[in-house]
């Protein structure tokens, strides 16, 4: 039998595609750095979201760290996404706030009352947030109040759904989520198993099981859905067809975070130990 070296690169398929996976890519490990959340791309350059200060190390394509942004800003940062205009949602979980950051790092906007938990009002320990392509923005508040919020573009919040429990309407931590090209809303509702397919004003359209407690999705510009859960498994669906399902193990530990680049590179980020893991499509 014979044993990977740290950093050798394996092969995983995807339906029809084939990805090179380099476990332990880039420079972080020459960083010490930290307990590893979450991962976004912007671009060329990939945000890694780490609970340490300061919590966002930049990556270019090379895997160089070049880059140490919002020192000071962040207590205890959980998900970061790119928000579709050239900024960063952070989501600042113990703090109770969700920020938008510049790519430079600077504080821009956010929602919430920064370490002020409540009960729907709106944040107890967030976990996610994404905007959608009308520009509403959507909350997971996930292990406080298993709650769903939506606001609108200006910053209102408009809805809230959800409640703690395993009936459709309710979570059991809602840990991600992802809005597709159409206004679909999909959220990994974590401890329930299962992924819940909303449409763009809430109503539940669809429950996908066959998860193991799942913790992390994102939608592609093909339309196809990737979700992470602690088997640790990689899982694509076809949005459309959650029955065309395809898995593969790139990860050899808890897959904490997922983020897609345009070129069609998907990153994963590792908790304990740390580490990014990069999965590149062989052409």
């Amino acid at each position: 039998m014979t044993l990977l070296q740290h950093g050798e690169t394996t092969i995983v398929r995807l339906g029809d595609t084939s990805y090179a996976v380099h476990r332990d890519w880039g420079g972080l490990t020459r960083e010490r750095p930290g307990l590893l959340s979450d991962v976004a791309c912007v671009g060329e350059r990939v945000y890694v979201l780490r609970r340490a200060d300061p919590p966002i190390l930049v990556l270019d394509v090379q895997g160089d760290v070049v880059a140490h942004l919002a020192q000071g800003l962040v207590l205890d940062g959980h998900g970061i996404d790119a928000d579709g205009t050239d900024a960063l949602l952070v989501v600042d979980r113990d703090a109770h706030e969700v920020l938008r950051l510049s790519v430079a790092g600077e504080r821009i906007g956010h929602w919430g009352v920064r370490h002020a938990p409540a009960w729907g009002e709106p944040f107890n320990h967030p976990t996610a947030a994404a905007r959608a392509p009308d520009g509403r923005l959507w909350v997971a508040d996930g292990y406080g109040n298993a709650h769903l919020h939506r606001f609108t573009a200006d910053g209102a919040l408009e809805a809230t759904s959800g409640g703690l429990g395993e009936a459709p309407a309710l979570f059991r931590t809602p840990h991600d989520v992802a809005i597709a090209a159409d206004g679909r809303v999909l959220v990994c509702d974590r401890d329930n198993d299962r992924v819940k397919v909303l449409a763009a004003d809430g109503a539940l359209l669809a429950i996908w099981n066959g998860f193991v407690r799942p913790m992390a999705i994102a939608v592609d510009g093909d339309g196809r859905v990737w979700v992470t859960d602690q088997v640790p498994s990689l899982h694509r669906l076809a949005l459309d067809d959650a029955g065309d399902r395809t898995r593969a193990r790139p990860a050899a530990n808890m897959p904490h975070g997922l983020a897609l680049a345009a070129d069609g590179t998907v990153y994963l980020v590792e908790m304990s130990p740390p580490s990014l893991v990069r999965l590149r499509p062989m052409r």
